[in-house]
């Protein structure tokens, strides 16, 4: 069965902010944006809590949470900030840990520094 969470008319772009199917929901990269869509966050930890309380809605429409996550992909503009990072990172994620890829790149979608995405499973 597939589902989709944040269609694109409401997300005004050719995405889905999810789509789940066979029980893997697959979350759509998150930057961040706050709730009047304006980037936001002063440090890589502001910026890190608002992409993941933008990754937590869409869990929460699809009635998942962070417990659910088993793959995490961080898309950073500067890698050096990564140990900073990963300290909040462990306020949010327990171990086991999901499986995690970190990548440095030269831009992102307007004009941020972070974007994650996330592979959920329903248990």
């Amino acid at each position: 069965m597939k589902k989709v969470y944040q269609s694109s008319e409401i997300t005004n772009a050719p995405l889905s902010g999810a789509y789940e199917i066979n029980g893997f929901v697959f979350v759509s990269g998150q930057i961040h944006l706050d709730d009047s869509g304006n980037l936001s966050g002063d440090n890589i930890e502001e910026k890190f809590e608002i992409v993941l309380s933008n990754v937590k809605k869409i869990l929460d429409e699809a009635e998942l949470t962070l417990e659910n996550v088993v793959s995490v992909k961080l898309y950073l503009v500067n890698l050096d900030l990564l140990p900073n990072l990963n300290e909040v990172y462990k306020k949010h994620f327990k171990h086991p840990f999901p499986a995690r890829t970190a990548i440095e790149v030269t831009g992102l979608p307007l004009g941020a520094s972070l974007e994650m995405d996330v592979i959920a499973v329903r248990n």
